[in-house]
């Protein structure tokens, strides 16, 4: 149980809620329930009738709770560890705590009591990754292995590790209502999903990565909860009255009642920090988290969470405005955001894509203009919006996330479909090089470091047969906007999740070997050559010529240049791309001249030569030093729509 003598609690209203195990065999369960007069704990026998709804249960003992003001009820009964409880409020309604720390039996049912101190902990000397060279990896748990389960990814992480994966990125995990849905719907942000495994398989998943070498990043949101399963109305205040999202009715941050609901969300992350050893968090729409008080509640959370060195908070904003990463007064202190520039611009120029969102992204500029200061739209234009949109970049490269693939983007404007297409398609290789060498902080999605063509669709597993009608419509209208020519899959259906699951047989083939090589070379590079990694001294020159794309990084001593082919249209062309060996044979006569000298520039006094080696393409360096006698061959990367060319005496 949290220290009553925490710090920041000074007030009743900060008191943590939930259900707290203690050492005697008791139980300590604190709840907040304005909207009632009276608050009763309940023990039940859900034992008896495990698929039973709440109500159906018998209860075994009962004790009322004694109120502590401003809605705050409390009591201590005998309840060990893995008892099975609800509130009965006001002598009518039973209901599920809304703090709940674990719902086995889904959001329906009761809550089960959980005791962090049992969980079994061996990564003490766990170091988190350098953010220089990170690399996320994007996971949704219930459709990345057969067995959809935190124990299913466990197996594979020697293989991630290999890849040079960095971290686990997580869908969200909190428990939502039946057992496939994408986790923006769940209901109680405390309990860890059942069907994934609860607080076990949970906790099994961190320290097993923690061995391998693996941070875990959880998605947290913050901006509403789902719309089945949530009897937060019955308790008090949760929601706010001014502003609905898209997702359904905001949580209440500022108006009467917020210090209970604040405290229970500032707790919140804390508790994933505190008992699940959790690295990092990705939080959701933040530009759908109102709040006007003086400190926002999500600057209030960076504020309590460790230097970034040791945990990193993300924030998912499209609004392209720097408060979001400052740490002055006004700003939410995130120490980086997902940067969808660098997917629409990509993806635009790739495809020719212009509904939507998209429309803002058309030609050669916008790619250019985020490779080389971070946003497309800064004070631009917005075709989309019907506005002028954003501000000029001051994040710094390790404060930009980026990916090519995410779980929006395949579902959204790809209509379920990844970019890239089919196994084979030199598509697929192009954005891998692209995400993981544009030299800010790269996020892969699930299945891209082999090569899936595997989809991802939304989908959903509410029992509510009108509030399935209301989503299938919803979606059907999204998808129209976004990408009508797709085929269109209810997010009802078993079909959405079931073709949303990784196909493991195209680990194996020939091309999934192979996408699986150029990810270890790929970060590799980044390890050994600071040009490519995100770091705030990097400088970056972005040119077209004709359809390839030369990108030239500089850090220090270490210099590189990635070329890329991209034509406007929707598949690449072969492995014997005439422009691509057109600038293989330009490099070698100009580019990589200038390299030389540049090298030969920046070598230390005992170099006695630098020599030049072609093979084929594929340009190597070589350095040659009295002082040591050896010689030293930089990485490269020679690919059917890229090539990396790399000149560095060393890895700063």
């Amino acid at each position: 149980m949290p220290s009553e003598s925490h710090p920041r609690t000074r007030h009743p209203t900060q008191l943590p809620v939930g259900a707290f195990p203690l050492p005697d065999g008791s139980s300590l369960f604190r709840v907040w329930a304005p909207r009632a007069r009276r608050v009763d704990v309940e023990l039940l026998r859900s034992d008896a009738a495990p698929g039973s709804d709440l109500e159906h249960l018998r209860c075994r003992k009962r004790e009322r709770m004694q109120p502590l003001g401003f809605g705050l009820f409390e009591a201590r009964i005998a309840a060990p560890a893995g008892s099975d409880y609800a509130f009965r409020l006001d002598g009518k309604r039973r209901r599920a705590d809304p703090a709940s720390r674990w719902q086995p039996f889904g959001v329906h049912g009761p809550s089960r009591s959980f005791d962090p101190s049992s969980l079994t902990w061996n990564d003490q000397a766990w170091v988190p990754p350098r953010r220089d060279t990170l690399v996320i990896y994007q996971v949704h748990v219930g459709t990345y292995s057969p067995a959809a389960t935190f124990a299913g990814i466990v197996a594979d992480l020697p293989r991630l590790a290999e890849l040079g994966i960095g971290a686990l990125q997580l869908l969200p995990i909190a428990e939502f209502p039946g057992t496939r849905n994408w986790g923006y719907d769940g209901v109680f942000p405390y309990a860890v999903e059942s069907s994934y495994g609860g607080p076990f398989g949970l906790a099994a998943l961190v320290d097993a990565c923690h061995d391998h070498g693996i941070a875990v990043y959880l998605d947290l949101v913050f901006n509403h909860l789902g719309p089945e399963g949530d009897y937060t109305a019955d308790f008090g205040p949760y929601s706010n009255s001014r502003f609905h999202t898209p997702w359904g009715n905001a949580l209440n941050f500022d108006e009467a009642g917020s210090a209970c609901v604040r405290q229970f969300f500032y707790e919140n992350a804390l508790y994933w920090r505190r008992e699940f050893h959790i690295d990092g968090f990705r939080f959701d729409a933040i530009a759908q988290v109102f709040d006007s008080s003086p400190t926002h509640i999500l600057r209030e959370i960076n504020d309590s969470l460790p230097d970034a060195a040791k945990h990193l908070s993300i924030a998912e904003s499209e609004l392209n405005s720097n408060h979001v990463l400052s740490s002055d007064r006004a700003g939410l202190g995130f120490d980086a955001q997902w940067n969808d520039d660098f997917h629409h611009a990509l993806i635009a120029r790739l495809t020719g894509n212009q509904r939507a969102f998209l429309a803002d992204f058309q030609g050669d500029e916008p790619l250019l203009k985020v490779l080389e200061e971070g946003w497309a739209l800064a004070s631009d234009w917005s075709q989309f919006r019907g506005r002028f949109h954003g501000e000029p970049c001051g994040a710094r490269p390790d404060q930009l996330v980026v990916f090519s693939q995410n779980h929006d983007q395949v579902a959204g404007i790809g209509g379920g479909r990844r970019a890239g297409g089919a196994q084979g398609a030199p598509e697929q290789e192009l954005l891998l090089v692209m995400t993981l060498m544009s030299g800010f902080v790269p996020m892969l999605f699930q299945g891209q470091d082999f090569g899936a063509s595997t989809g991802f669709h939304y989908f959903i597993d509410h029992r509510d047969p009108a509030l399935k009608r209301r989503v299938v419509a919803g979606r059907r209208h999204e998808q129209k906007q976004l990408s009508p020519g797709a085929p269109y899959l209810s997010p009802a259906s078993i079909s959405a999740w079931s073709q949303s699951r990784l196909d493991w047989d195209q680990l194996g083939t020939g091309w999934g070997q192979l996408m699986q090589t150029k990810v270890r070379q790929l970060t590799e590079l980044r390890r050994r050559h600071a040009c490519f990694r995100a770091n705030a001294k990097r400088q970056v020159q972005a040119r077209w010529e004709g359809s390839l794309l030369i990108l030239s990084m500089l850090q220090g001593a270490s210099r590189g240049v990635l070329v890329a082919h991209l034509p406007q249209v929707k598949r690449l062309e072969s492995s014997k791309n005439r422009d691509l060996a057109r600038a293989r044979r330009a490099l070698n006569r100009s580019t990589l001249q200038q390299w030389l000298s540049s090298l030969r520039a920046h070598a230390s006094t005992d170099s006695t030569c630098v020599e030049e080696r072609s093979n084929g393409g594929a340009f190597r360096v070589a350095y040659r030093t009295e002082r040591v006698r050896e010689r030293t061959r930089d990485f490269v990367f020679d690919g059917p729509s890229a090539l990396v060319l790399v000149g560095t005496r060393r890895a700063n």
